[in-house]
């Protein structure tokens, strides 16, 4: 499912460049995350170039199953050092209401493991968003999401 990813200034293009001062993102097959951790289908995300910018992706609607989990590694990838911290967010928008069912901050040199429970929206009509959030810098900001899916309860896609 490809999503429609945006920052402060507007739309983005998926994979535009990393040095783009609206934000970046983009998918790499394999690499590294900070502190070394290899890493497979890693969503690269690098929030808009400016004091507290963002970026984030909306998926389609879809109606959600029940049992399902959303599950993802978030952290940096390997070389962020001088990254000041992100905040990764995910919301569930059903209808007009925008729930945030996590929220994490994270520093470089740290990953952390997401599992997030969707059963309460089973058999609605929802839309994820997945959001990273800067602190006072985004230029090293390159902050990634590793192999982001949906899975139902016992571990199947």
């Amino acid at each position: 499912m490809q999503a429609t990813w945006r920052s402060g200034s507007g739309s983005l293009n998926f994979s535009s460049s990393e040095d783009n001062p609206d934000g970046f993102v983009g998918k790499t097959d394999y690499g590294y995350i900070n502190p070394g951790v290899r890493a497979v289908s890693m969503l690269e995300t690098r929030p808009q170039m400016t004091s507290h910018g963002w970026v984030e992706g909306l998926y389609p609607e879809i109606i959600l199953p029940e049992n399902v989990h959303l599950r993802s590694y978030i952290g940096f990838k390997k070389g962020a050092d001088a990254s000041d911290g992100v905040t990764f967010h995910i919301f569930v928008h059903e209808g007009n209401t925008y729930s945030q069912v996590a929220v994490q901050k994270l520093f470089p040199r740290q990953y952390k493991k997401v599992d997030i429970n969707l059963s309460p929206w089973a058999g609605k009509k929802i839309q994820l968003i997945l959001k990273v959030s800067a602190g006072n810098h985004s230029k090293s900001d390159l902050a990634v999401w590793v192999n982001p899916r949906l899975d139902n309860f016992q571990g199947k896609k």
